[in-house]
């Protein structure tokens, strides 16, 4: 069975840090000095696959 989900994600927050990141990754308010790293991924039926 595969089940299609969709989730909207406005920012992120890093509680131990107070940091803010956009859905994008971008940081939004210091302390952290860069925005996230991101990586593509695929699927098929039955796996998740992120390129590293």
């Amino acid at each position: 069975m595969v089940v299609n989900c969709r989730i909207k994600v406005i920012t992120w927050f890093a509680p131990v840090m107070g940091v803010n990141f956009s859905n994008k990754g971008v940081v939004q308010n210091p302390p952290a000095e860069s925005n996230l790293i991101s990586y593509t991924i695929t699927t098929d039926n039955e796996n998740i696959f992120i390129n590293l």
